[in-house]
């Protein structure tokens, strides 16, 4: 198993360091469908982590490790934001959404239908896992 752990700031700012360390970090180990499902499920999560789970102008560390074996990638993001779970939001009618012109709130379903979501609150901290089967091209 390869791991490896980065931390950075809430900061949209930061978002492509992010995106450069997991396409390293998985490069030779899925394809590049696979990948770009990943790094995208990530951003989403990470963006709506930074733009919801801070007080306006709070800085504060959030960390991302990153685990692989050849057949499943597993991230989990840590930070000390606002309490929130995804995984408890209602899933959402894209169609619908997009019939109504409805603004954002499609980041969360993008990382729900890609990859497999867990969620804990472990000391105050918000500590959401997304895990992604690399073998299987149309999860």
């Amino acid at each position: 198993m390869k791991s490896k752990k980065i931390s950075f700031t809430n900061s949209l700012s930061n978002l492509e360091f992010v995106r450069t360390e997991i396409i390293s970090f998985l490069k030779g180990f899925c394809s590049d469908k696979i990948l770009n499902r990943i790094v995208l499920s990530i951003d989403e999560a990470i963006s709506n982590c930074i733009e919801h789970g801070f007080k306006e102008g709070e800085i504060s560390e959030i960390d991302l490790e990153m685990n692989i074996d050849e057949k499943l990638a597993k991230f989990i993001l840590v930070d000390s934001g606002i309490e929130f779970d995804p995984t408890k939001k209602e899933s959402l009618d894209i169609d619908k959404h997009l019939e109504i012109g409805e603004d954002g709130g499609v980041g969360i379903h993008i990382f729900q239908k890609i990859m497999k979501v867990e969620y804990e609150r472990i000391n105050n901290k918000n500590s959401l896992s997304l895990s992604k089967n690399l073998r299987d091209e149309n999860e």
